[in-house]
């Protein structure tokens, strides 16, 4: 018969295993392709938000304007943008 200090130490070890082999198994796949492991690609679930997140952190002091939308954020086109702006001049890719 176990003890309760035993079994309790085994559910914690269970569990914490549990954890992390999710943990490994998800960096290694990456679903999201947030870390940039992927052992198989797909880009359905990619987060490519977080790319170009990375991408104004690199170029941040060549960049004047800044919006961060949602995932409804690519229906805002630039030359929706572009007639509603003030400025005369303004350059925007998406």
């Amino acid at each position: 018969m176990l003890h309760p200090r035993t079994f309790v130490l085994a559910l914690l070890a269970g569990t914490f295993g549990i954890l992390a082999a999710t943990m490994v198994i998800n960096y290694a796949l990456d679903p999201q392709y947030v870390f940039g492991t992927p052992l198989i690609r797909q880009d359905e679930n990619a987060n490519f938000r977080f790319h170009r997140v990375r991408q104004y952190q690199a170029q941040r002091d060549q960049i004047d304007g800044l919006l961060f939308a949602s995932s409804r954020g690519p229906l805002l086109t630039p030359t929706w943008w572009h007639a509603r702006s003030a400025r005369t001049r303004s350059q925007s890719s998406m």
